[in-house]
């Protein structure tokens, strides 16, 4: 996959945001989905929360699209983050702690993700993260002009 530098100064108005769905690979146009970690965009007495998995296929995907992703949390009526919010977050920080070499500074590709799997990469690595870990098997393809 080429990827080509952008001119932020070309670019006008937004950026691609999809809201509650990841957007689809795209090396050319910065995106960001835009994820609720509960099901409202403000603060909600017994919101119905992500789980930690459903975060980090979230994340994971997002990043293996070669896009960001804005995790919205609402603070309650006293500015507060509710503190099952606060561990939800600690949970993706700590598993960031382990993994995040290979998100922070990645580029997505060079597979399309999908249900199963996305893949990174920075430099000579390429990242699989296997989201579907129920499957018996992913199979990828070889990249053109790579010797194995």
């Amino acid at each position: 996959m080429e990827n080509k530098a952008i001119d932020p100064s070309k670019m006008i108005g937004d950026y691609d945001t999809p809201e509650q769905t990841v957007g689809k690979m795209n090396m050319t146009t910065p995106w960001e989905s835009c994820f609720t970690i509960c099901d409202q965009w403000a603060w909600k007495p017994n919101d119905k929360m992500k789980s930690l998995k459903e975060c980090l296929s979230i994340l994971i995907k997002s990043a293996g699209g070669n896009g960001n992703l804005l995790l919205n949390v609402g603070p309650m009526p006293d500015g507060r983050i509710e503190a099952r919010q606060v561990a939800r977050l600690k949970e993706i920080g700590d598993w960031l702690q382990k993994n995040g070499s290979a998100i922070y500074g990645t580029l997505g590709g060079p597979y399309m993700p999908t249900s199963n799997y996305a893949a990174t990469r920075k430099g000579n690595n390429i990242y699989l993260h296997v989201i579907n870990t129920d499957t018996a098997a992913i199979a990828i393809k070889n990249i053109p002009g790579k010797k194995y």
